[in-house]
């Protein structure tokens, strides 16, 4: 885990100790007006890391009905017995949802083929057999399921009313902006980064490369060049060394919460 106070301090006594859009320059201290702008910046930096890396990995369930094909697979579609009855998926917990990588049934975790133009037939006389009433039980699926955008699924066609495991790449929650009023005395030491400490660095380069890009191009010679530019490829170098010395983390979400949240056990 990185505390925002950590992340701060460091930007303050090293890359950005010279930016006004991190400092005050009589004091040489962070800047509190500047705070959010730099949090805006955060949050991209956290969803292009996130984006990278499979840092989180989240499991859902999705209930489908017949005769209905499109899902979107939000938050705002998440069920609960009081105020969201109709909603189709089934989640321990609300999630920032950045793919959707796999689909398989529940009960007998059978992987449905996903963003595929071939179809495929495992036990093609049962799969007759299931045709009676015109349609057919997902563990029998013989079409692709497919992704329209990140966050929609689409189903085939004639498929049964089937309960189904969604695994999801999942992204960093929102880093909320501080209130006006409270940005001087704030502590930011109750503001978790919920990633490894190696990626800190990362972190850096990806805001300073924001921050300085906002002064412009400036002239060498033929070329153009942004100050930002350079600290972005440092970003870039940084993920790489990253990838290179597997710090990659998986979390999976606990479906027994997803089962007891949704009623299932």
């Amino acid at each position: 885990m990185i505390l925002l106070s950590e992340f701060l301090n460091e930007l303050v006594d090293g890359e950005g100790s010279q930016v006004a859009s991190v400092v005050t320059a009589s004091t040489g201290q962070l800047n509190p007006k500047k705070v959010n702008g730099i949090i805006n910046i955060l949050n991209a930096a956290l969803t292009d890391v996130f984006t990278r890396f499979l840092l989180v990995k989240t499991e859902v369930i999705l209930k489908t009905k017949r005769d209905l094909c499109i899902y979107k697979i939000d938050n705002e579609h998440i069920f609960h017995p009081d105020t969201n009855p109709d909603g189709y998926v089934h989640a321990a917990e609300p999630f920032k949802l950045l793919a959707i990588t796999d689909v398989r049934t529940l009960n007998e975790g059978i992987t449905m083929p996903l963003n595929r133009q071939n179809k495929y037939i495992k036990d093609y006389a049962a799969y007759q057999f299931t045709l009676t009433d015109g349609y057919v039980p997902a563990r029998y699926n013989g079409h692709s399921f497919h992704t329209s955008g990140y966050s929609t699924l689409r189903t085939p066609l004639k498929l049964d009313d089937s309960e189904l495991v969604l695994s999801l790449r999942t992204g960093h929650p929102r880093i909320e902006n501080i209130p006006a009023d409270e940005l001087q005395d704030f502590d930011y030491d109750s503001v978790l980064i919920d990633l490894p400490e190696s990626y800190r660095t990362a972190l850096i380069y990806y805001t300073m490369s924001r921050l300085m890009n906002a002064k412009g191009a400036q002239n060498l010679g033929q070329s153009m060049f942004h100050d930002g530019d350079n600290y972005y490829r440092k970003y870039l170098q940084e993920c790489e060394l990253l990838k290179g010395s597997d710090t990659e983390v998986s979390e999976v979400a606990d479906l027994q919460q997803v089962f007891r949240n949704s009623g299932f056990i």
